[in-house]
């Protein structure tokens, strides 16, 4: 892990520019997780993919806008992760704001200078909504504000200037940064995540935002979603396909950090392949709706096709099904560990 310092000169002016080798976004649709496994990745911890999905609970996870609407993935509070994330060995902290606050433009200075202290250190940073509405890497910064790294990455790495940050219509600034800790034992891992998951799924009104909905009821909200009468748009499209993406990767994630989970905690093989049987299903039906609303070359008569929602409620009630089922066996598998 190293820094780089750069000098250079556009239109005349000198601009001073520090950022992080080797320190790259790992594409993922779920890109809060996407930010996490980055940053292990850099910090030298080691963990597959599937550990840092399931270890933050996320595999296990789902979050329904009851339109549909594609802030699904990522307009829950995140408390869950970060009182998860030390069992990956990383110790996150950093600086929330909503531009409504009164000292928002002090939180705005104080979040620049906490991640210019850890670039400095070597130390990674990830953010909300440096470009899009998803988070991204700070793989380092210059004069002027943030350098980026993650999707939409034909916009080239910023810098976004540190005093826009948090202005937009969502108004909230969100910057952090990760650095090494403990790894606890693999059981303390599991039987935490698994615990926090099932929460999650009861739609708990301290992580859940009002009109949306997780765990079975967030089928519902989908399901629901797809069988209004309505002239589908632009904005329902985009949601069903991204939506789509971001939970069949969750439940594909979820079925490889339970069968490592199975590799790494013997005595428990029977509980784990009961769980991956059913998250096999949830999984498979999800991967049919993300292909009946592909977000890449995602088109107006996806949504707009009777036939497809038809299909894709039907693989949604399937889903559902198999998804109560699976919390009930993750459940058992973290109250016997």
């Amino acid at each position: 892990m190293s820094l780089s310092k750069t000098l250079s000169n556009r239109l005349g002016i000198s601009i001073s520019m520090k950022k992080l080798e080797n320190f790259h976004y790992r594409q993922l649709w779920t890109t809060h997780i996407a930010c996490i496994d980055s940053c292990q990745h850099f910090l030298g911890l080691g963990h597959s993919t599937a550990w840092v999905f399931g270890a933050t609970g996320h595999a296990f996870i789902i979050n329904m806008h009851d339109e549909l609407c594609a802030s699904g993935p990522t307009a829950w509070k995140t408390e869950m992760l970060f009182q998860l994330v030390p069992n990956l060995g990383c110790e996150i902290s950093g600086v929330f704001a909503e531009k409504k606050m009164p000292d928002f433009n002090a939180k705005q200075e104080k979040a620049w200078e906490h991640v210019k202290k850890a670039i400095d250190s070597c130390i990674p940073c990830y953010g909300w909504e440096l470009l899009i509405p998803e988070f991204y890497l700070i793989a380092g910064y210059d004069d002027v504000g943030y350098l980026r790294d993650g999707c939409c990455p034909e916009n080239g790495p910023g810098p976004t200037p540190w005093r826009e940050l948090g202005t937009s219509e969502i108004g909230v600034l969100d910057v952090m940064s990760v650095r090494r800790g403990t790894v606890p034992n693999d059981r303390k891992t599991v039987k935490d995540a698994l615990l926090k998951a099932v929460r999650h799924a009861t739609n708990p009104p301290e992580w859940i935002f009002p009109g949306y909905s997780s765990g079975p009821r967030a089928y519902d909200a989908w399901i629901a979603a797809l069988e209004k009468e309505r002239e589908y748009g632009q904005a329902e499209m985009h949601g069903a396909a991204y939506n789509a993406a971001v939970w069949s990767e969750c439940r594909v994630n979820a079925v490889k950090f339970l069968k490592e989970a199975k590799a790494r905690i013997p005595g428990m093989d029977a509980e784990i392949d009961k769980a991956m049987g059913h998250y096999v299903k949830v999984r498979n039906n999800l991967e049919e709706v993300a292909m009946l609303f592909p977000f890449n070359g995602r088109k107006l008569d996806h949504i707009r096709n009777p036939g497809r929602r038809e299909k894709a409620i039907q693989h949604l009630a399937e889903a559902k099904a198999s998804e109560i089922a699976g919390l009930d066996a993750i459940e058992n598998i973290a109250k016997k560990i």
